[in-house]
Order: structure tokens, then C-alpha cells, then sequence
């Protein structure tokens, strides 16, 4: 809950109707940014959309976002059967004329790989798949430069060979100064994307996502005991 000030509390100037729920907006100290529909449909309208990491937090969140712009095709790309298989049976239950083509890939498989882009000739790819917990990884490094490191430019160099108009890395406030592993082989990712930039007629993008806001989200939906003071409180 939000209450007021120490000032009014003391005082008395404080009723039920000056207690309110905690909005993520509350927190994150900004106002909330809100997608302007307009200019992103003719992005992704009649166009053949690849998701890598679909079954992920993000990438089932971005699957969710683009059907909603008449893609030709959606291409939901996870290693996870299960999470893959859950966002698809969600999307189906209200979208059944998607063209939503689940598939079942390790984007550190250079051959398999290929054989997708072949197949399916993505327009745009959304590049979500990584390895983003960084406890676990300071554990098992080497599985983040694998993944993290390898399998995006696996990812990116099949986008410049066959030819994908835009190809958007989403990477993490944690490249910023990296002091973790997680962190450090995401910043080594977007400098060998950028790297990439001009060598074709790919466009490469990087768009950097703060985990933190899914944090607090799920503590707010989870914790009732958080409260908030208003700044007169501090």
C-alpha cells in the first residue's frame, strides 16, 4: 500500500481513501511508456517474424505483442518443449488465424539453424534466447559464452546470410558496466552485433531490457506486505 506522509499522520489528515495500491509506475520513477500501435504495425504486418527464446519471460511476452499485428508468420523458436508448447496453446486460445509455427531449436546448432532460416526466410528476427539468471551463471560460465556469446551470433550471421530485413538483440542493463558473468557475455554479444552492422543488408538493433520491472511486478502481485511512504515521509 501507498500511505501518506508523517506530517498528515500525526496530524490526523489522513482517511481510508488516502490509502492506495502500489502501481509498478509507483517504483520505477518514470511514467509508464505506452506503444504507439500506429507506427508499429507496419513493422511487422506481412511480415514473417522469427523469436528465438519464445518460451522465455520476454520472448513469450514479444510472441504475445507481434500476433497482434498480422505478421505473415510467427516462427516461436525455444529448446524448452514445454514453455514453447504452453505460450502456443495460450496464443491459439485467442488468435486461431496466426500463423504461428512452433519450433524446437538450440540456436547454438549452426546446422539446424541454417536449416530454419532456409526454410522459413524470416523478415524480422526478435533475438531473445539467452541465458539471463545470473546466480546460475556465475556457476556455469561456460554455458553463458556458449549460449549468450556463440548462440547469438549463430543467430546473427544466418540473419546476414539469408538476407532478414532487421535483426533486434535484446540484451540487458547488466552489459552496462558488467560485473558479472551474465553480464559481461551480453556486453561481449553487442559489441560483435555491432561488429556485423554494414556488412549486408541486414539492420542490426540492440534494445537493452531492465529485468528489474518483472521483479517488482512480481513482488507487488506477491507481496502484501510491501509498503511505499510517500517522499514527505523520508
Amino acid at each position: 500500500k501507498i500511505i501518506p506522509g508523517l506530517g498528515k499522520i500525526i496530524n490526523g489528515n489522513v482517511t481510508i481513501s488516502n490509502i492506495k495500491e502500489i502501481n509498478i509506475e509507483d517504483i520505477i520513477g518514470r511514467e509508464q511508456v505506452c506503444v504507439n500501435c500506429n507506427d508499429v504495425e507496419p513493422l511487422i504486418k506481412n511480415k514473417k517474424v522469427l523469436i528465438t527464446g519464445a518460451g522465455g519471460s520476454i520472448g513469450s511476452e514479444i510472441v504475445r505483442q507481434v500476433v497482434n499485428y498480422d505478421p505473415k508468420m510467427v516462427i516461436a523458436l525455444d529448446i524448452d518443449e514445454t514453455e514453447l508448447f504452453n505460450i502456443e496453446r495460450e496464443i491459439r486460445a485467442y488468435n486461431q488465424g496466426v500463423a504461428l509455427i512452433p519450433v524446437i531449436a538450440d540456436i547454438c546448432d549452426i546446422t539446424k539453424i541454417d536449416i530454419i532460416f532456409k526454410k522459413f526466410m524470416p523478415d524480422i528476427v526478435l533475438h531473445s534466447a539467452a541465458y539471463k539468471h545470473v546466480p546460475i551463471m556465475e556457476e556455469y560460465p561456460e554455458e553463458a559464452v556458449r549460449v549468450n556469446i556463440f548462440g547469438t551470433m549463430n543467430v546473427a550471421k544466418k540473419s546476414l546470410k539469408y538476407k532478414a530485413e532487421k535483426f533486434v538483440m535484446i540484451s540487458t542493463d547488466k552489459a552496462v558496466s558488467p560485473v558479472n558473468v551474465m553480464g559481461a557475455t551480453k556486453r561481449v554479444a553487442e559489441e560483435l552485433i555491432r561488429g556485423l552492422s554494414g556488412n549486408g543488408s541486414t539492420k542490426f538493433i540492440l534494445v537493452s531490457f531492465v529485468r528489474e520491472s518483472l521483479y517488482l511486478e512480481t513482488c507487488l502481485k506477491s507481496s502484501p506486505s510491501i509498503n511505499i511512504l510517500s517522499p514527505q515521509t523520508l
